[in-house]
């Protein structure tokens, strides 16, 4: 049975929302770990914030999760 286009369209479809809400995931637990380390939020520049993003932008989703189970319940 050769599946339609309209199978492969909702196929890709899925996916595609499937990545997306993995990516707002992991961006939001980016933006967690930043938040994390700057909570006391005197003397914190624009600089740490980037560094702190990136920092957490080269890790996988496991390692920041791993890293924020001290700091959070």
């Amino acid at each position: 049975m050769e599946p339609s286009s309209e199978d492969v369209k909702e196929v890709y479809a899925l996916f595609g929302l499937a990545y997306y809400h993995g990516e707002c995931l992991y961006r939001g637990l980016c933006n967690l770990y930043v938040g994390v380390h700057v909570q006391s939020g005197f003397g914190v520049s624009r600089a740490r914030i980037e560094e702190l993003h990136n920092e957490a932008s080269k890790l996988t989703p496991g390692l920041i999760v791993e890293k924020l189970s001290p700091s959070i319940s």
